[in-house]
């Protein structure tokens, strides 16, 4: 494979708002790939500091960078699809502006990547500000069945540009589980989704960034996903996406509203996680940092 052969392009979009202290590393990590054949699409999201001084530095300085900006703020998947639109890429690929890509992770998706799977994605570190833990996914196929239980993904993949356009992109209309949804419909027109166990995303969880899952829109989110694809959605696959609201939102269930989500071992081992952490959060905390630790 030709590295620099136009086909094997690759557009990263970074929507950001009010990242000036953050930003720069987010860009610089994606300039850092081993992979070179790249260009980055920067969304500045009505941003009131002075992110639009360092985005213009960093267009300075690097030709592969555009700069794209919102007057106001619109939310980051209107910028997202602003971005896609925008770009040359054969491959698109996104970024928070508060997280990094590993040195290799675009090489590893270059790599991988085959029209039998409809995107990749990839395991993630987490970083809180001091310690790193590396999370690792079970499945590595994710298919329409599983992908209509709950978000195995995560919230970045690596898919074709072409793809991204015919589906329109994220849901505008939606106040919540915008990513989920994308990937469902992704992975019901093209196929399965491939998670490489390479974590070569590093989330930064050490910000106070609001989080759309425990936001009072995460339940909205919910409520027009399952409307949106309920012809698609057994009356158990309702239930677990009743009980994925209730964990994004760390709900905290009673042990009558937990029993009566034990309608299988699916569903019963993610409310009664998320009953443990509800009620016992310092012991489960420990517990699963054990775990983690252990693997």
């Amino acid at each position: 494979m030709n590295p620099m052969n136009d086909k094997n392009k690759v557009s990263v979009y970074i929507p950001t708002h009010n990242r000036q202290n953050l930003v720069k590393n987010a860009v610089m990590s994606v300039l850092n790939q081993s992979y070179k054949n790249i260009e980055i699409i920067i969304v500045n999201d009505g941003s009131s500091d002075n992110t639009q001084a360092v985005l213009e530095q960093l267009a300075t300085s690097y030709s592969n960078i555009k700069i794209l900006r919102n007057d106001t703020p619109k939310g980051a998947p209107y910028s997202r699809n602003l971005a896609i639109k925008s770009c040359s890429g054969y491959f698109v690929t996104g970024l928070d502006d508060d997280d990094l890509f590993y040195p290799d992770r675009i090489l590893d998706f270059i790599r991988e990547f085959t029209d039998e799977f409809s995107f990749l994605s990839s395991s993630y570190t987490e970083f809180n500000g001091k310690d790193k833990t590396v999370n690792f996914n079970r499945a590595t196929c994710i298919s329409f069945d599983d992908i209509k239980v709950r978000n195995y993904i995560g919230n970045q993949i690596f898919t074709l540009k072409s793809r991204m356009i015919a589906l329109n992109g994220y849901d505008l209309s939606f106040h919540a589980w915008q990513d989920y949804e994308l990937w469902f419909r992704l992975i019901k027109q093209y196929g399965p989704a491939k998670i490489i166990n390479n974590a070569s995303y590093e989330v930064n969880t050490a910000n106070d960034r609001e989080r759309i899952t425990s936001s009072s829109n995460a339940y909205l989110g919910y409520k027009q996903f399952v409307n949106k694809h309920k012809d698609a959605l057994s009356t158990k696959e309702k239930t677990y996406q009743r009980i994925n609201d209730l964990y994004n939102r760390k709900v905290k269930v009673s042990i009558l509203e937990t029993l009566k989500f034990c309608i299988n071992k699916t569903a019963a081992s993610r409310i009664i996680k998320l009953y443990l952490l509800s009620h016992f959060p310092k012991t489960m905390s420990r517990i699963i940092q054990l775990i983690t630790n252990y693997k």
